[in-house]
This record gives structure tokens, sequence and C-alpha cells, in this order.
């Protein structure tokens, strides 16, 4: 019966199964780990993230009709957002992230987390980095 749910959810997301909510604890455990076909280097304060285009169906085909499209694109990071992105090594929690970015830049606990946390949530949606729970056996790979 999830799977009709699950397909009518779609659809009709108000009749679809919702999404198991965790509580603050269970978020500040998962452990953030950098995408590994991402390539960074680090230059003075800043960290850049080489991202590889998609190389799926539909990017063949929009590569045939746009010439000169990289193969390539770079993302900035500033101090913080770069010692966020080091910190997301497949090692540490969210919480541990949190607690090392207080102590480094003076910021309460709230004011870290809150940062912190939209910050990954910002990484995830844009697939540069993945969540996984704190017994995950998933290696991180570091690329500068």
């Amino acid at each position: 019966m999830s799977v009709l749910s699950n397909t009518i959810g779609r659809y009709i997301p108000i009749l679809g199964s919702r999404k198991p909510k965790i509580d603050r604890k269970q978020a500040l455990a998962i452990v953030p780990i950098r995408h590994p076909l991402i390539e960074w280097e680090r230059k003075d304060k800043e960290i850049i993230l080489t991202i590889p285009t998609r190389n799926d169906r539909i990017a063949r085909i929009v590569k045939k009709l746009v010439r000169n499209l990289p193969e390539s694109r770079q993302i900035a990071l500033d101090e913080v957002g770069a010692s966020v992105w080091e910190l997301c090594d497949g090692q540490r929690s969210i919480g541990a992230v949190v607690d090392t970015v207080s102590r480094r830049y003076k910021l309460t606990r709230r004011e870290a987390e809150a940062s912190v946390t939209m910050f990954l949530q910002t990484l995830a949606k844009r697939n540069l980095i993945g969540l996984m729970s704190a017994g995950g056996s998933k290696s991180a790979k570091r690329k500068h």
C-alpha cells in the first residue's frame, strides 16, 4: 500500500505519505560528506570548488546544440564556508562541525548551528555534499 500512496503523493502531495521528521539531536548526529567527484583547492582563505558538468543523455544533447559549453563550473567559498567544507570529511557529525565553527569564529552555539545547518542544506540541495547517518560506512576522498 505504501507504493501506491507514494505514487499518489507525487501527483497529489496532500494525499501522499509524509517524510518522517527527525528531532534536533538526530539531525546534529548526521555526518556530512563531500561529493567525491568535486575537486577543490584552497586559495588563501577561500576554497574553489570545481564541479564537473553532467554527462547524461540530456546534457550530451545540450552540448551538441550549444558550442563551447564548459566541462566544469567553479564556485568560490568564503572563509567560513571553506572551513565548513573542510570539516565535511565524513568523520565529523553536524554537531561537531557546529562546535568547531562556534569556537573558531567566536559565535554562540545557536548562531553557529543556524548558519552551519542552512549552509549544509544549500550544499546538499546542490548535490555538493551527501548526508549519512552516524553509523554510515562511506569513506571520504579528498581531492585538491
